[in-house]
């Protein structure tokens, strides 16, 4: 289901870039509930993908942003509270967080690389 929807949101988009981790379980599914929980709900992803002209960030399956941002203004990656930070296509500022990824060094420096070329 998650694949169709993001196929559907990025046709005709040229990808930059793409990110998929497995979702990390909450404080209750891990600690109260513990495996069973874990084998009930299956494997949830989180994803991060980067176009041309969008922001898409999906968490445990399930669309959290969809923005389209201006293509003329710089996004600005700020690794330290692991956000993005841009203008959308209304001149709004969005603030984009992205700690629920769990963001490793290499990717980073990845996001940085893409969003400062």
């Amino acid at each position: 289901m998650i694949n169709k929807e993001i196929r559907k949101i990025l046709k005709n988009e040229n990808q930059v870039f793409f990110l998929k981790k497995q979702s990390e379980p909450g404080f209750l599914d891990s600690f109260i509930l513990g495996f069973m929980v874990y084998l009930i709900k299956g494997n949830d992803y989180d994803y991060l993908i980067i176009t041309n002209r969008r922001i898409v960030t999906i968490r445990r399956n399930k669309v959290l942003t969809n923005v389209e941002y201006k293509t003329d203004k710089k996004l600005i990656f700020n690794s330290i509270k692991s956000e993005i930070t841009g203008l959308d296509l209304e001149n709004n500022n969005i603030t984009i967080g992205l700690s629920f990824i769990r963001l490793t060094y290499e990717e980073i420096q990845n996001i940085k690389k893409i969003l400062n070329a």
